[in-house]
């Protein structure tokens, strides 16, 4: 089950911080802002929430994989298509 915190950055709430530690406590896998997009984050001692960042990494970059496989494929068939059609 996922939950989101929307934390204020001025006035954080001390109720969510509290449940956001709690979820880290008991095993949870977390997402968190920085300064260039997001990180993963859990209990440095929880090996099966570790093993969970490392799935969800190895997910991320198959997917990136994929998409930039296909991104190129397509962009090969665009520069094929202006080579033919303009003589280059």
């Amino acid at each position: 089950m996922s939950q989101l915190f929307q934390i204020h950055s001025d006035n954080p709430q001390t109720r969510l911080i509290v449940q956001a530690s709690e979820v880290i406590r008991n095993g949870g896998v977390i997402a968190y802002p920085t300064d260039c997009g997001y990180s993963l984050g859990c209990h440095i001692g929880d090996k099966a929430a570790l093993d969970r960042i490392r799935k969800i990494r190895r997910w991320m970059i198959n997917i990136i994989s994929h998409w930039f496989v296909k991104i190129y494929q397509k962009f090969q068939i665009m520069l094929t298509l202006i080579i033919v059609f303009t003589g280059f």
